[in-house]
C-alpha cells in the first residue's frame, strides 16, 4: 500500500488539504507578509489599508493591524487557491506535506515528544519503506490528535476529514459516473451531470447540563473504563441549536432544559467531519431525576463540584482501583467536553466565592493545567467529544 503526501501550506498534494498558517502572538513590520502570487496591484492596495490604519491612530496598535491585514491577505489568497487550477499548482512547488496512509498521519517520537515530519516534495511511497528510512510509524488519529503539538492537531483533522470526503464522494449520486476533483481538492465535478460536490460538515450539540450546583456527565459502553464526559447528539434535519439541545437532553437522561447558552465550536473529524457547538443547560433542581435512555448510554449521573475538580486532575492510568472498578475521568484538555466542564467548574468556584468567601486550595490555573487560557476558537487546538451515537476520544 502507498502513502499519500497531504500539503501543509499552502494548498494541498493532488488538492488532498489547503489551509491557513497559524500568525505570530505579536506580529511586527517586518511580518506582514505577500504571497508570492499576489499581483502587484493589491499589495499596493494592502499598504494603503496599512497607512489608513496607522493614520487614523486611536488605540489600534501597528501589532493587531499587521495581524489584522496577514489574516485578510491569506483568506483572500487561499479562496483563489481553491478555484484556480494553475494559482495552486505553482502554490505546490514551496509547500510542506503531511504523510497519511489509509487515513493515519505519519508520526516520530522524540522522547515523550511525537513530531510530525514535513516533506517538500509530492509523491506516492510504500509504507514499509517510508516507517523504515523515516524511523516513525502511521498513528490513527484519535491517538495522533493527543500526543502532537496543538498548532499540528487541527492540521491532522482537517486532512483526515477532506480525505475521508473524497474517498466517499467518488461517484455521482445522480449518474453513479465518476466525479473529478479540482487540483485544490475544495470541490467534485461530476461532467456528465454537471452537479459540483463540496466538502460539508455535520452540526453536532454537545451540552453541560446543571441544575445549579451539580453538573450531569454520562457514558456509553464504547467509552474507555470510567470516562464520562457531556451529552451530545447530531442536529436533525431541519432542527436549529436550541431544539437540539432541548431534545437530545430529553432523549438521553429525560430532562427538561428550562434555559440554555452557547459556549463554544471545534471541528472534530470523526466520524465524518462534525462541528460541535458546545452549549450550557439548566434545569431545574427540583426536576432533577434522571432517566437514562439505556439504548445510547451506559450511564448518567450528577457530579458535584468536588468530585469534577478531583476528576480534571486525575490521569485514566490511575483511576482503577484495587478492586478492580474506575474512578470518573474527564475529556483531555484537547477536547471541548474539557472545556465546558472547566467553564461550569469556574462559575461554580466564582459563585462560592462571592457568596461565602470560599477558598480554594490550588489555583485553578495549575488544577487545570492552563484551562483558563484555552481558546477553542477557529485558529486553536481541536479535539472534541465526539456525538453519543459515536466513540469518544
Amino acid at each position: 500500500m502507498q502513502g499519500e503526501l497531504v500539503s501543509r501550506q499552502p494548498c494541498s498534494c493532488s488538492g488532498k488539504l489547503k489551509h491557513t498558517v497559524s500568525h505570530p502572538a505579536e506580529p511586527r513590520l517586518s511580518e506582514l507578509h505577500f504571497p508570492e502570487l499576489l499581483l502587484e496591484e493589491e499589495r499596493l492596495n494592502v499598504v494603503r489599508q496599512l497607512l489608513i490604519a496607522l493614520l487614523a491612530g486611536g488605540t489600534l496598535l501597528l501589532a493587531e493591524v499587521i495581524r489584522r491585514l496577514n489574516l485578510l491577505l491569506r483568506a483572500q489568497y487561499l479562496n483563489e487557491l481553491k478555484e484556480d487550477d494553475s494559482l495552486c499548482r505553482q502554490a505546490q512547488t514551496s509547500g510542506t506535506f503531511y504523510l497519511f496512509h489509509n487515513l493515519s498521519p505519519f508520526l516520530q517520537k522524540d522522547g515523550k515528544k511525537y513530531l510530525i515530519p514535513q516533506f517538500s516534495a509530492a509523491g506516492a511511497l510504500e509504507r514499509s519503506v517510508i516507517e523504515a528510512e523515516l524511523k516513525g510509524s502511521f498513528t490513527d488519529l484519535r491517538k495522533a490528535l493527543f500526543v502532537v503539538d496543538e498548532k499540528d492537531s487541527p492540521l491532522l483533522a482537517s486532512a483526515q476529514a477532506l480525505l475521508r470526503w473524497h474517498d466517499s464522494h467518488q461517484y455521482c449520486s445522480k449518474t453513479g459516473q465518476l466525479t473529478q476533483k479540482n487540483l485544490a481538492g475544495s470541490k467534485r465535478v461530476c461532467h456528465t451531470s454537471g452537479v459540483t460536490y463540496y466538502p460539508q460538515t455535520s452540526p453536532v450539540v454537545i451540552i453541560l447540563v446543571s441544575d445549579g450546583s451539580r453538573c450531569l456527565l454520562a457514558r456509553q459502553p464504547s467509552f474507555p473504563q470510567g470516562m464520562y464526559t457531556a451529552l451530545s447528539g447530531f442536529c436533525d434535519m431541519g432542527e436549529a441549536v436550541e431544539e437540539a439541545v432541548r431534545r437530545e437532553v430529553a432523549e438521553e437522561v429525560g430532562l427538561e432544559v428550562e434555559s440554555l447558552w452557547y459556549s463554544a465550536s471545534q471541528h472534530w473529524p470523526f466520524p465524518s467531519s462534525c462541528l460541535m457547538i458546545a452549549c450550557h443547560a439548566l434545569v431545574r433542581e427540583q426536576q432533577s431525576e434522571i432517566s437514562t435512555n439505556s439504548l445510547e448510554l451506559e450511564d448518567a449521573r450528577w457530579f458535584g463540584l468536588e468530585e469534577i475538580m478531583e476528576g480534571l486532575k486525575r490521569e485514566p492510568k490511575s483511576a482503577k482501583q484495587d478492586n478492580g472498578s474506575f474512578l470518573p475521568w474527564f475529556p483531555p484538555k484537547q477536547a471541548i467536553a474539557h472545556l465546558l466542564i472547566v467553564e461550569w467548574v469556574q462559575q461554580q468556584t466564582s459563585r462560592l466565592t462571592q457568596t461565602s468567601n470560599v477558598k480554594i486550595a490550588k489555583p485553578l490555573v495549575q488544577i487545570f493545567e492552563g484551562g483558563e487560557g484555552q481558546n477553542f476558537g477557529m485558529d486553536k487546538s481541536i479535539a472534541g467529544a465526539s456525538p453519543a451515537a459515536q466513540p469518544g476520544p
